[in-house]
């Protein structure tokens, strides 16, 4: 029999309750990444790879705005929830009515200067960021969920939600409808039947538009976090199809991308668990550190089991993904697989710098490596298209963990 209490620390760990948490956690993963994948191969095979392309050149731009309306607000609640930070005391109970006004302002502002850009795809454009404010609203709900402890609660919710933006989408693909603003309409319509489950409307607050300073001080390095990991995790397409590179091409790495996204989100619960030890045992210096060694050293194994297994079964994952058409996405795919090794060390490594209120450094990071891959996409794809793209997400995924570690180095030195 084992003991519940793990051998690498000092205190008990309560493997029930982490088995429950992680179960439902993983479980909601597993479900909303199967079905998000099976949307993205559907879309995939009916759009082809021009439409595809357009698609998801749309998807990336209103993602981009997102993380505006987001505001950083989300990790600010989660944390804040979890132990409040001495200066937050006093406004702990107004961050989420703060990040309600911020989100609707945002919105309202980036929809009418959708209206006003000089592009063909603007309509679907002001569509897609108004369902970008409803996946906001749905993260801050899982957010205080999360922080609550409530896991399996914040599980469900999730599958309740994907299930609904699913569902309508699938059925504006089985009425025969193709263009993209429709879809997003569909995805729209889906969040809309998510919300108004009376759960759902319990769990928001009237929004407020009595800002302060004290609140959007941290949430603004949150902010740039998010802005600048957006930026080096989105760009890429963006830059494909607006430097001349054909549109199949775009569809091509954008199919192995979302791959990747699929194997990057299977850790997520693992990370946001992690994160919630690391923020409540974060003035225990020696508990932290053990902690932090023992998931940073598994999720660097982790990262590069899937590594090689990916390297030898991409070929059989695109064509059952995707079909035999993507057969050129089969490369791009295994160049991105090798920036798993470091994606996933490097959840670990930002998460633990989020719980020891180290979030500026970060943001400076993750501006630098946001730079540097914009530059690299700049110089990389007009010399080697898709597969430059490729090695520039590799590049900055090394990069960002280097400055992490080195950070976390003198740290665990001190």
């Amino acid at each position: 029999m084992f003991s519940n209490k793990f051998f690498f620390f000092k205190r008990p760990i309560r493997f029930e309750k982490i088995y429950i948490a992680l179960g439902g956690q993983w479980l909601a993963t597993l479900y909303t990444a199967g079905i998000g994948m099976l949307l993205t191969f559907t879309l995939g095979r009916v759009l082809g790879p021009k439409a595809f392309g357009v698609y998801s050149s749309v998807l990336s731009l209103a993602s981009l705005y997102f993380i505006l309306q987001e505001g950083g607000f989300t990790t600010l609640i989660f944390r804040e929830g979890i132990a409040a930070s001495p200066e937050l005391v006093p406004h702990n109970d107004r961050i989420l009515s703060v990040a309600l006004g911020h989100l609707l302002l945002t919105t309202l502002g980036g929809f009418f200067l959708s209206l006003s850009l000089p592009i063909s795809d603007r309509y679907s454009l002001c569509v897609a960021i108004l369902c970008f404010a409803g996946v906001a609203l749905s993260n801050f709900i899982s957010a205080v969920l999360k922080a609550q402890n409530r896991f399996a609660i914040e599980g469900l919710w999730r599958i309740f939600l994907r299930t609904c933006t699913a569902l309508c989408m699938f059925f504006v693909l089985f009425l025969g409808i193709r263009k993209p603003i429709f879809l997003f309409g569909a995805w729209g319509l889906g969040l809309l039947a998510a919300f108004s489950l009376p759960y759902a409307r319990r769990m928001c607050q009237k929004p407020s538009f009595q800002f302060s300073l004290d609140i959007y001080s941290p949430s603004l390095s949150f902010l740039v976090v998010g802005a600048a990991t957006t930026i080096y995790f989105k760009v890429d397409i963006i830059l494909l199809r607006y430097l001349g590179i054909e549109t199949a091409w775009v569809g091509y790495y954008s199919a192995a991308y979302r791959l990747l996204e699929g194997m990057v989100l299977l850790v997520t619960p693992v990370a946001h668990l992690c994160f919630r030890q690391l923020r409540l045992h974060r003035q225990d210096g020696q508990y932290f550190k053990r902690m932090f060694i023992l998931m940073l050293g598994g999720m660097s194994i982790l990262g590069l089991l899937i590594v090689i297994t990916g390297l030898y079964f991409g070929s059989y994952f695109i064509h059952i993904a995707y079909g035999q058409s993507y057969t050129p996405a089969i490369p791009l795919f295994k160049w991105l697989l090798v920036a798993v090794f470091f994606i996933f060390p490097n959840y670990i490594l930002t998460q633990s710098a989020i719980a020891i209120n180290r979030e500026g450094y970060y943001a400076l990071m993750a501006v630098c490596a946001a730079i540097l891959n914009v530059g690299l996409n700049l110089w990389l794809i007009p010399q080697y298209g898709a597969v430059g793209a490729a090695w520039a997400t590799i590049a900055t995924e090394c990069f960002l963990g280097l400055g992490l570690g080195l950070f976390f180095l003198r740290w665990y030195r001190q």
